[in-house]
């Protein structure tokens, strides 16, 4: 288990790199390639739609093999599409990467997740996943920008290349050592993972469908918010800290979820969420209307720090109260979060274009942010008659 929790940081930080990949280089492929913004929007959708076909069949694939095995084919279709970059030379070539890339993201995403959840049964390990993801995230800008300067746009592309086929090399290592045996017992559960069976389980944990809409909303926040940061900070008129205000976001959500996985075996209960939804609707109601920007910043940092915990504990709670579909609850959950990301983004994008200043956006970050405090209120109290109702039939 420990020699595969350490890949699958590793995995988790080359997923947070993809995450921000394609956005990060976006200016440089439109310029190269002669292309606008209405181009790029291919990129983000068709990166989306792989994310989304990824994550909603790797559950399929790990029941019908093993873990390890839907592991070792996510990661050799992320070698094998970025190494088309040395091939192909054009503008369709990106997109047919970012779907690719996209797919191979969420299969490494959605397998090793349920995995740690299926050992570990509480949300360190996720905690500890995550906080690789947004090391990925955050540092991987500084490269390209590193080496964009110093050298050409398309270096950061053969890096990445680079660490791919030596991390794929070592996971080959490992398997050998390891020969065939399969990466988790679950395989060989005797329950089908049916839609009736699925359909079935959930009507027996109501809380399962809230723990889905929980995902659409905070993904419209975390997603969305670091991805319109620059621009909402432009329109504040500070145009100083609007790049380096990301980087802040994603060092506090690095830094918190740091501490986090140090106190996992604590933080996984509803309680937990509503006590951190609460203090990240608080914050982001007090970015709307403070003029410092000194202070922005450090309030930036304090979001993502705030935010740090909440997508690992909700994921683990919905897997947990899903089993024996470990993977199932796992997928629909990323799918869930996935699918709000994408479409509350036209939502903020409008708020952005429509108003002449920043409180319209920012207000529909704060009422997200309302709406998850209210599910994570049904969730406990579900939570609670359960456990009730478990006491009164002992």
């Amino acid at each position: 288990m420990k020699k595969i929790f350490i890949f699958g940081c590793s995995f988790y930080f080359l997923v947070g790199i993809i995450h921000i990949l394609l956005g990060s280089l976006s200016p440089y492929i439109i310029h190269e390639y002669h292309r606008d913004l209405h181009d790029l929007s291919f990129l983000i959708f068709f990166q989306f739609i792989g994310f989304l076909n990824g994550v909603l069949l790797a559950p399929i694939f790990v029941r019908r093999s093993s873990h390890t095995t839907v592991l070792t084919y996510g990661l050799l279709l992320i070698l094998v599409t970025l190494l088309g970059v040395f091939i192909f030379d054009n503008f369709l070539y990106f997109v047919v990467m970012g779907f690719l890339l996209g797919f191979g993201a969420g299969t490494l995403e959605t397998t090793m997740g349920a995995y740690v959840i299926t050992q570990d049964k509480n949300a360190k390990g996720m905690n500890i996943l995550e906080v690789f993801f947004g090391l990925g995230a955050l540092l991987f800008p500084f490269l390209i920008f590193i080496l964009v300067e110093q050298y050409s746009w398309n270096i950061p592309l053969y890096v990445l290349f680079l660490f791919v086929l030596v991390l794929t090399g070592l996971w080959f290592i490992f398997l050998r050592g390891k020969g065939n045996k399969p990466a988790s017992s679950q395989n060989t559960c005797q329950i089908k993972p049916t839609a009736t069976a699925i359909f079935q389980k959930g009507k027996k944990e109501k809380n399962i469908l809230f723990f889905l809409i929980f995902a659409f909303f905070y993904a419209g926040i975390e997603t969305n918010f670091a991805n319109f940061l620059p621009a909402l900070m432009c329109e504040k008129g500070a145009d100083e800290i609007s790049v380096i205000s990301v980087s802040f976001f994603w060092m506090g959500m690095v830094f918190g979820r740091f501490l986090l996985s140090l106190l996992g075996n604590r933080l996984t209960s509803a309680i937990f969420l509503i006590f951190s939804t609460g203090i990240l609707t608080g914050l982001l109601f007090t970015l709307a209307w403070l003029p410092h920007h000194g202070t922005q910043i450090l309030l930036i940092f304090c979001i993502g720090f705030s935010a740090a915990g909440i997508f690992p504990c909700a994921v683990t709670l919905t897997s947990l109260a899903g089993k024996p579909f470990t993977e199932e609850m796992t997928s629909f959950f990323i799918s869930s979060a996935s699918l709000g990301g994408a479409l509350l983004a036209f939502l903020i994008g409008w708020a952005i274009d429509f108003s002449t200043d920043v409180i319209l956006p920012l207000s529909l970050f704060t009422g997200m942010g309302l709406l998850l405090i209210v599910i994570s209120g049904i969730i406990l109290f579900i939570s609670l008659q359960k456990n009730k109702q478990s006491h009164m039939d002992m």
